[in-house]
C-alpha cells in the first residue's frame, strides 16, 4: 500500500490530475479522504524534506492538526528554540467564540496550569499571543512564533482536544511519529488510506528540530493518537498501530500523562538560554543544564561557542569540571605541559589520575590538538569503567570501517554506544547513520556526551536528545 515518491515535481502533478480529474464528483472524491472543499492538498519544503501538507485559507496543515510556517522551520517530543519565556502564553479569545467554546478552552487551560509549569495570562500589548478562533477543525501551531498565531477551535468539539492542542502550542509534537518509534509501535500501512493526507498523519519525524524529554513512546500521552483512528483506516474493525511488544494499546485519556507532565517541565526548566549563541542548538538543552549547575561556562562575552572545536586541554577541564573523578593512579608529569601558572595544568592532573585521559607515546600530552570525537566516547568510556558493549552491534552504522583499530580492540566505542553515550548529530540538522569517529569534536558534541555520563552516574534526569544513538 505505500510507496516512495522518486520525483517529487513529477509526483506533485500527477497527484494534481488524479485528484482533480480521475473523479466526475470533485466533492465526492474530496469528502472520501476527509478533505474539505477549499482545501488544496501541496507538497512543500519541510526542514530539507519534501512532504504532503493540506493548505487551507492561506494556512499550511502538517499531520492533520499542525499549522506551519514555511518561512520558521522553526518531543515527551518538544521543540526547544520555540518556548514561551518563563511558562507564560498570552492569548486572546476572538469575539465570535461561543460562550461552550470558551469554557472548553478554560477548561484546557486550566488543566495545563494545574499540571505544568505553563502559565495562561490575557493578552494585553504583547506581540506573541495566541488567537482561540473559530475556524475549521481543530489546529495549533507549534510553539511560540513570536507574533500573533491563531489556533483553530472549531472542530475541538471538547476539552480533551484542546489540551492535545494546546501541547503543539507549548511546543509538542505527535508521540507516535517520534523518530525513534519503529522501536515499539509498528504503523499498519496496510490499514491506512492510500493517499498523501491520510499516510501524513503517521510519518515519522525525522527532520524537524526538537528533543526528546522521555524515554520510549508514552502510551497514555495526550499528543499521540489512539491506535485505530477511524478517519484513516480502511478497516475500521482493525487499528492503524500497534505495539510492538504485543500488549492491548487501550485509548489514551485524553489528560497529561505523568510522563507528559516531566517532559514539560524539564523542557521549560532550561528554556532560558544562558549563552546568547545557543538558542535553538542542537544539544541547547545540556549547555543550558550544564551551565545552570555551574558545571561549564561561557565566554566573557556571554557566547558559548557551541560550534567550536575542543583542544585536549580543554576536554580535560571539562572532565574535572563536570565529572570530578576520584584519582586511581599516579599523575603523569608531561613535559609539555607547565608545572605553574597554566590556566589547565591542575585540571589534566585530575584527569589523568582519574584515569580519563593519558599522553601519548612519546610522553606528551599535546595541549593544543584537537580531540576527535572517538577519542572522547573511549576516554569517557574507559574512565567511567563502561561495559556490555558489542563490537558487531556497530556494524549498523555506515562509517564503522573509520573507527580506528584501537578503539575498536578496546572494545570502548561499543562500551560508549551501549551506554548512549554517542550523538550522531550532523551539520545538515538530520539523523543518520553515521558515527564521524574521527572528526575533531565541537564543544556541543562533548557537552552531549557529558550529559549522557552524568545520566550513567544518576546526577541528571535521563532525557532523550534526539540525536542520541540508542542501541
Amino acid at each position: 500500500m505505500r510507496f516512495c515518491l522518486k520525483s517529487f515535481t513529477v509526483v506533485s502533478l500527477v497527484f494534481s490530475f488524479v485528484f482533480f480529474s480521475s473523479c466526475d464528483n470533485k466533492q465526492e472524491e474530496l469528502e472520501e479522504i476527509g478533505v474539505e472543499e477549499n482545501v488544496e492538498v501541496v507538497g512543500v519544503e519541510y526542514y530539507g524534506e519534501k512532504i504532503y501538507v493540506e493548505k487551507v485559507d492561506g494556512n499550511y496543515v502538517m499531520e492533520g492538526d499542525i499549522l506551519i510556517d514555511l518561512d520558521q522551520n522553526a518531543k515527551s517530543s518538544g521543540k526547544m528554540g520555540v518556548l514561551w519565556p518563563n511558562g507564560i502564553i498570552y492569548y486572546n479569545i476572538a469575539s465570535d467564540v461561543s460562550n461552550s467554546k470558551r469554557q472548553i478552552i478554560f477548561e484546557a487551560m486550566n488543566h495545563w496550569k494545574d499540571n505544568t509549569v505553563i502559565k495562561f495570562q490575557q493578552r494585553t500589548s504583547q506581540n506573541a499571543y495566541v488567537n482561540f478562533v473559530d475556524k475549521g477543525g481543530c489546529k495549533s501551531f507549534i510553539g511560540r512564533r513570536g507574533r500573533m498565531q491563531e489556533l483553530n477551535v472549531g472542530g475541538c468539539f471538547n476539552k480533551e482536544l484542546l489540551i492535545h492542542e494546546l501541547g503543539h502550542a507549548v511546543g509538542l509534537y505527535h508521540e507516535h511519529n517520534k523518530y525513534d518509534r519503529d522501536k515499539y509501535i509498528r504503523i499498519l500501512w496496510d490499514n491506512i488510506d492510500d493517499n498523501f493526507l491520510s499516510e501524513a498523519q503517521y510519518k515519522k519525524n525525522t527532520t524537524a528540530p526538537g528533543r526528546d524529554f522521555t524515554i520510549g513512546v508514552d502510551f497514555e500521552s495526550v499528543m499521540i493518537y489512539r491506535a485505530g483512528v477511524t478517519d484513516h483506516s480502511i478497516d475500521i474493525t482493525k487499528p492503524v498501530m500497534e505495539k510492538l511488544d504485543g500488549t492491548d494499546w487501550s485509548y489514551p485519556p485524553g489528560t497529561l500523562s505523568a510522563n507528559d507532565i516531566r517532559g514539560v517541565n524539564l523542557m521549560y526548566a532550561n528554556s532560558i538560554p544562558l549563552a546568547s549563541d545557543i538558542s535553538g542548538n542542537w544539544a541547547q538543552y545540556e549547555i543550558n543544564l550544564l551551565m545552570s549547575k555551574g558545571l561549564v561556562s561561557g565566554f566573557p562575552d556571554g557566547t558559548f561557542k557551541p560550534n567550536d572545536l575542543l583542544t585536549r586541554a580543554q576536554f580535560a577541564t571539562l572532565i574535572a569540571s563536570i565529572i570530578k573523578p576520584e584519582p586511581i593512579r599516579d599523575d603523569i608529569n608531561f613535559p609539555d605541559v607547565p608545572d605553574t601558572d597554566y590556566w589547565a595544568t591542575d585540571a589534566i592532573s585530575i584527569a589523568v589520575r582519574g584515569g580519563y585521559i593519558s599522553g601519548f607515546p612519546d610522553g606528551t600530552f599535546r595541549l593544543d590538538e584537537k580531540v576527535s570525537r572517538v577519542q572522547i566516547w573511549v576516554s569517557l568510556a574507559s574512565g567511567l569503567r563502561l561495559g556490555g558493549g558489542i563490537n558487531s552491534d556497530l556494524d549498523f552504522f555506515s562509517d564503522r570501517e573509520d573507527i580506528p583499530d584501537w578503539a575498536i580492540d578496546n572494545g570502548k566505542v561499543a562500551d560508549a554506544y551501549k551506554n548512549k553515550l554517542i550523538s550522531v548529530y550532523n551539520p545538515n540538522n538530520s539523523i543518520t547513520n553515521k558515527l564521524r569517529p574521527n572528526d575533531n569534536a565541537t564543544r556541543a558534541d562533548a557537552l552531549v556526551t557529558f550529559h549522557q555520563a552524568l545520566v550513567f552516574l544518576k546526577k541528571v534526569d535521563d532525557t532523550a536528545n534526539r540525536y542520541l544513538a540508542l542501541p
